[in-house]
């Protein structure tokens, strides 16, 4: 079974490392499906390094360069590969390209929400409100991270029995399981010594807010704890985080590491991650963090069903950033053992391999019921 994943764009986010996670589990349990994936203008530079396949990437020009070429190279795509679905992998239904060209050709063609407010611009906004009457048309097949993504994304004529499917976002626990070598190596190695460690991990958006992130820390020393925050991602405001971090005098407080392939020897480095996020479909950092044990922090914009495990803060970002620094702080120096953690995530249906087992055969069952 041959599917074209759209969803990749230029650096790594969480729709990224969904599906970075998922395909290669599920091509090892179903070798018989396949996957290649549709990318715009160029090849992700991160496309090497998560080891996918030059092959597997078909560069077409994005809406932005060209609608009308963005449609062509869609409909070359679709046509010239002989697909059996187009996976679509969106945070809005602004764009809903592949699954349109793939209409007459392509017998399943999947829906997968991955938000659950708008990311973009009013117009963007607009645009999704306009094709969510639509997708029925477009797609066979829906599936969501969360119930909340879910009715954003579907009319509520479309939430009936198991559909939308509700996909967890499933992490490899065994390798996020807390680890205190790695925690002691990095710590050493970064000078965090005995400092009370806060971790961002996931895309600088205004989304996800890393500004409050560095609040938070700017709180923490204030009440005078040696915090130090540790922020692993890259986005279009990472050079505006850089510029508050100095503005505030936090430099030799924070470490900018961008996009790292070891994320989890830093989780187990940190003591809690902050996540003030204006909204979440349903984060994968967040069930990286709760598998390491974190204590965790995170906005009312995080879905309750992303919460896992005891040691999780949810607080309204209308709270007093102190207020945070100081749950922070509770969290990060409450005894516990953080080995349990990755068991209590797979015992709540968050394990990769299960749930990557159970997709594929989601999968090609749904494909034998589109065939017949």
């Amino acid at each position: 079974m041959r599917v074209l994943v759209h969803g990749l764009s230029s650096c790594v986010g969480g729709v990224e490392s969904f599906l970075l996670n998922y395909c290669p589990v599920m091509s090892q349990v179903s070798p018989c499906l396949s996957f290649e994936y549709v990318v715009y203008d160029e090849v992700p530079s991160y496309a090497t390094e998560k080891g996918l396949d030059r092959s597997a990437l078909h560069v077409v020009p994005s809406r932005g360069a060209s609608l009308r070429a963005n449609r062509e190279g869609l409909r070359r795509v679709i046509e010239g590969g002989g697909y059996d679905c187009v996976w679509g992998n969106f945070c809005s239904l602004s764009d809903m390209g592949p699954l349109m060209e793939a209409r007459g050709s392509v017998p399943m063609r999947v829906a997968h929400a991955h938000s659950s407010r708008n990311m973009g611009t009013p117009l963007t906004a607009a645009l999704h409100a306009l094709h969510k009457g639509s997708v029925e048309g477009a797609a066979t097949d829906l599936l969501s991270c969360s119930r909340e993504a879910a009715r954003f994304m579907f009319p509520a004529k479309l939430h009936h029995l198991e559909s939308p499917r509700i996909v967890p976002n499933g992490v490899d626990v065994g390798r996020f399981a807390f680890d205190d070598d790695e925690r002691q190596r990095i710590r050493r190695a970064w000078g965090l010594d005995d400092a009370l460690v806060l971790v961002y991990l996931g895309r600088f958006s205004v989304e996800k807010n890393p500004h409050f992130a560095v609040d938070v820390l700017r709180a923490l020393r204030s009440q005078g704890v040696d915090g130090r925050l540790v922020m692993l991602g890259d986005g279009p405001q990472r050079a505006e985080v850089s510029a508050q971090v100095e503005r505030e005098g936090l430099s030799d407080a924070v470490l900018m590491l961008g996009t790292v392939s070891d994320v989890e020897r830093y989780l187990s480095a940190a003591d809690v991650l902050v996540m003030p996020s204006l909204f979440e479909g349903l984060p994968l950092a967040l069930v990286e963090a709760q598998a390491s044990g974190l204590g965790c922090i995170v906005s009312e914009g995080v879905p309750l069903e992303a919460l896992l495990v005891p040691h999780v803060a949810r607080l309204a970002l209308t709270d007093p950033v102190e207020a945070w620094a100081r749950r922070a702080r509770d969290l990060g120096e409450m005894r516990r053992d953080r080995r349990l953690s990755a068991q209590m995530v797979a015992d709540a249906g968050f394990d990769l391999q299960r749930n990557g087992r159970e997709l594929a055969e989601w999968f090609l069952g749904r494909y034998d019921l589109r065939r017949s």
